[in-house]
């Protein structure tokens, strides 16, 4: 059925947007119909959370390419767009910029010493 106020398609009698159809009180959290996780209602779009619709976003065909990147590399599937997004930008293969990425405390501090300013300080 459609929900009246976002016109939205509720399974049940609750709508993540509040609505209710027996008029009984909202649930505060609920599950991703992707990932099954909990969240605040507020948080999902259209049922889903934010990285399941980030993904859901993407070409089917450049999301099975980011999978097999994110697998490989040991990277959210979510975050692999943008480390490719960067990778381009430094005129670097996406192989070479995620093996050079840092994994640890001690190579984040390696990798970004005297190279990244915050706030005026130079870390």
């Amino acid at each position: 059925m459609k929900c009246p106020d976002c016109k939205s398609t509720v399974r049940g009698n609750v709508c993540p947007c509040g609505w209710k159809a027996n008029k009984q009180e909202a649930p505060k959290t609920t599950n991703c119909r992707t990932c099954n996780h909990i969240h605040h209602v507020h948080y999902l779009i259209e049922g889903q959370c934010h990285d399941c619709w980030t993904v859901a976003q993407m070409q089917p065909d450049d999301r099975e390419y980011y999978r097999v990147l994110a697998k490989e590399y040991n990277f959210k599937l979510v975050d692999i767009p943008i480390h490719v997004a960067a990778a381009n930008r430094l005129n670097q293969t996406i192989e070479d910029y995620l093996a050079s990425l840092p994994r640890s405390r001690e190579e984040f501090k390696t990798y970004f010493k005297g190279g990244i300013t915050i706030g005026g300080i130079q870390l």
